[in-house]
């Protein structure tokens, strides 16, 4: 596919989704859980990656938790999980707040 990248992105094919399905429902969720546990929160910016740190458990190391976010918020990715992913905390409105402002999201 390699000489063909440019215009599968054109058409709209995302290669990291393909990243993002290795991880699995139940990584993800400890991922997130794990954030929520450091950070008091799951409003994770889109660039963070779970580093190589005694703080995260190894099998999390690597996991673009950030860009994974921004799939559920956008793409509708663990949109089955949605109940579990409001429950502990997910705000799917988030980035409109980041962009728009409270006032303007809540009108």
């Amino acid at each position: 596919y390699a000489t063909h990248r440019a215009e599968l992105e054109e058409m709209g094919f995302d290669f990291r989704a393909q990243k993002l399905a290795r991880h699995g429902w139940d990584k993800l969720k400890a991922a997130l859980l794990h954030y929520k546990s450091l950070y008091g929160d799951v409003l994770v910016p889109f660039p963070f990656v779970i580093p190589a740190d005694p703080q995260w458990p190894p099998q999390l190391w690597d996991m673009q938790l950030g860009i994974a976010v921004n799939h559920i918020r956008n793409q509708g990715s663990y949109s089955a999980h949605r109940a579990e992913l409001e429950k502990m905390g997910f705000d799917f409105r988030a980035q409109a707040i980041a962009c728009y402002g409270w006032d303007k999201v809540k009108a």
